[in-house]
């Protein structure tokens, strides 16, 4: 379990079916024994429930603060469950191994030497262990003398006749007479013996398995002692533990899931039709990668919760797919895989061609022939399907990484910056008003505004008041590009040739800086922030393509219609091309995502005078226009929290860096 929680201080659980070894299923002994014997015996040792707990999907049971993947027990929850089994009189000598198969399995991993017991006159007796960590039978007897207990009752359900035991013999045998009347009252002196040692038993093997834990799952190896799975879940074919750790993205409403239909490794010709290589190797390599993941988040988010990420879709293996990138904390890692419908169901396109044709038939009756088809005829029931299911897959991909329960509500702030009107005015808090509403995450010497609508008399802030309330969402989306070809006249080739030349070297050099260099797109998103670069390449774009050896190049020097015609098409080809170039910077020289260009220490100044010049035309200008006003309208990514919250931010700056 993570860090900062625990059950009794107990922090490592062992998955059911790992341990699990009885015929019958643990559900069942759940459903049977959990309320009638479970907790009282829970409550007997002096625990809180959540020793035994099911996994995070399961809907009835005991309501706790915490729970895991799987259905899972501490040190001390085996022992509950072994305990409640054991005092059965039906005990079958099968189940009577496994228990003890169970706690001899806890027992390598714990370290008590010596059994501290209270006698009934409160003297405190202590039985030490042999070097070999075994108690002799002999010293056992003594003390069950002191302490008033049956001890012939005890040597009856041991295993044969030893002269020395175990702990974990010890605590079979103990849970075994629990069974008998007079050993259930928990105030008796035979209760608080077995009470005191299953503590001492199982706290030292919590100490124990700490000392074992490792910071990395191993490479599988053939007889490795450590595994992801044990080989037993292996080859039994126990899929409970893989399939509740990828649960969270493999079976989802939207449809984002691999069915038996879609193409796989045997169909692509890689393995075998009945192999059964590929499909394990990739089921605990999928398991092994959401693991390590979903850490690396979870310790990310403890300290920010900016989460960098890029995606991309594409046609793979005749299916439409979406590849997310996240990066966080320096480490950059792949999402899980999203499976987008390739576009609207047959019923929805069957619905809209019924509609469209009765529409069609009715004006044309009326009209008498050709008809306008009146707007709304089109029975669609989905509005930007596309752009809907990006967003889905987008947020099954996100699940998959961030805490249980994460949706994109988790992004929106408490309360939403919105823009003062023209009846309403910006002011600065005082530092008596910022004490007041304890602002912790915001400096002492911070220039924070509130708004006051003169009006209607109100006053909100215009800040977000605590910067690590909600998930920020930093991401990098495809842009699409056209390409024009037209290989029917040389001269024409020749001009695309010529026109594109610049282009598609930037875009050579662009693709192999990212494909060799981990900070490559970074270095080009702040050269296309900056401009610097697309004025380089408008400017060797013009001076190639207009120069006398240019012409003479695509054949455009003489006096013909020819000539004229090529020039024509060289000249619209250009406009074209200048004005691409020029699109492509227009998101990167804007604001939000031109404070890329703040990683370039030396532009800080730039950078954050452009912004104070922005926000002041924003606040005192764009702000207080009506809402149906062309520019208000137009003007719409000024009213995105994205905007507002990072302006708000560099407003701090600005006070700092650029008005000192």
């Amino acid at each position: 379990m993570p860090n900062n929680f625990s059950v009794d201080g107990y922090r490592n659980f062992f998955a059911f079916a790992e341990w699990w070894t009885f015929k019958t299923k643990y559900t069942q002994w759940w459903t049977k024994s959990f309320e009638s014997a479970c907790l009282p015996l829970t409550a007997d040792l002096g625990l809180s429930p959540g020793h035994v707990m099911r996994r995070l999907q399961y809907k009835g049971g005991t309501k706790l603060n915490y729970t895991l993947p799987v259905d899972a027990a501490s040190s001390i929850g085996i022992l509950i469950v072994v305990g409640t089994i054991l005092p059965a009189a039906s005990l079958s000598s099968e189940a009577l191994l496994e228990c003890r198969k169970m706690l001899k399995a806890l027992e390598a991993y714990s370290n008590v030497r010596e059994i501290v017991a209270i006698a009934p006159e409160g003297r405190e007796l202590i039985l030490e262990a042999t070097p070999q960590g075994l108690f002799l039978l002999a010293d056992l007897k003594h003390m069950f003398k002191k302490l008033g207990l049956n001890f012939a009752r005890f040597q009856q359900k041991l295993q044969g006749a030893p002269a020395a035991l175990s702990i974990s013999e010890i605590i079979v045998a103990l849970f075994r007479m629990r069974g008998s009347q007079g050993n259930q009252d928990p105030n008796s002196t035979f209760h608080r013996f077995l009470k005191r040692l299953c503590h001492s038993f199982s706290q030292s093997v919590e100490v124990g398995v700490e000392g074992h834990l490792l910071c990395e799952c191993p490479d599988p190896v053939v007889h490795a002692r450590v595994h992801p799975f044990m080989k037993r879940s292996r080859t039994g074919g126990n899929k409970v533990l893989q399939k509740s750790l990828i649960a969270r993205w493999q079976s989802r409403g939207g449809g984002f899931v691999s069915t038996k239909d879609n193409p796989n490794l045997a169909t692509l010709g890689i393995v075998a039709p009945r192999s059964n290589l590929a499909s394990r190797t990739t089921n605990e390599l999928a398991v092994r990668a959401l693991m390590k993941a979903a850490q690396c988040m979870e310790e990310s988010a403890s300290t920010s919760k900016v989460l960098n990420f890029c995606f991309d879709a594409a046609m793979v293996s005749e299916e439409h797919v979406l590849s997310v990138v996240f990066r966080s904390n320096g480490v950059q890692f792949a999402g899980a895989t999203q499976l987008l419908p390739h576009g609207l169901c047959e019923e929805q396109a069957t619905s809209a061609l019924q509609s469209f044709s009765k529409a069609a038939k009715a004006q044309m009756e009326s009209h008498g022939g050709p008809a306008k088809i009146p707007s709304g005829s089109f029975a669609w029931k989905e509005f930007r399907t596309k752009t809907k299911n990006t967003l889905m897959a987008l947020v099954n991909c996100l699940q998959v990484i961030l805490p249980p329960g994460f949706s994109l509500r988790n992004c929106c702030p408490e309360k939403s910056l919105v823009p003062r009107t023209k009846d309403a005015e910006r002011f600065l808090l005082l530092p008596q008003e910022k004490q007041a509403l304890g602002l912790s995450d915001w400096p002492d010497d911070a220039q924070l505004h509130f708004v006051y609508h003169f009006g209607q008399q109100t006053r909100w802030l215009d800040f977000i008041p605590s910067t690590n309330s909600m998930y920020k969402l930093c991401f990098a989306a495809d842009e699409g590009s056209e390409v024009l070809a037209d290989d029917t006249n040389q001269d024409k080739m020749r001009s695309l040739l010529l026109v594109f030349r610049h282009m598609r070297a930037f875009a050579g050099e662009y693709d192999r800086a990212v494909q060799q260099s981990s900070s490559g797109s970074l270095k080009y998103a702040i050269s296309l922030a900056s401009g610097k670069r697309l004025a380089k390449l408008l400017s060797k774009t013009i001076g190639e393509c207009t120069t006398a050896a240019a012409l003479a190049y695509i054949g455009g020097d003489g006096d013909g219609p020819e000539c004229v015609d090529v020039i024509e098409w060289h000249s619209a080809l250009l406009l074209y091309q200048l004005k691409a170039i020029y699109q492509v910077g227009t998101y990167h020289r804007s604001f939000p995502w031109r404070v890329v260009e703040c990683l370039d220490p030396g532009a800080w100044s730039k950078v954050l005078l452009a912004m104070q010049e922005v926000w002041d035309f924003v606040v005192n200008v764009v702000d207080t226009l009506p809402a149906a006003d062309p520019l208000y309208v137009q003007l719409a990514i000024c009213r995105a929290q994205s905007f507002r919250d990072l302006m708000i931010s560099a407003e701090q700056l600005c006070y700092q860096y650029v008005c000192c």
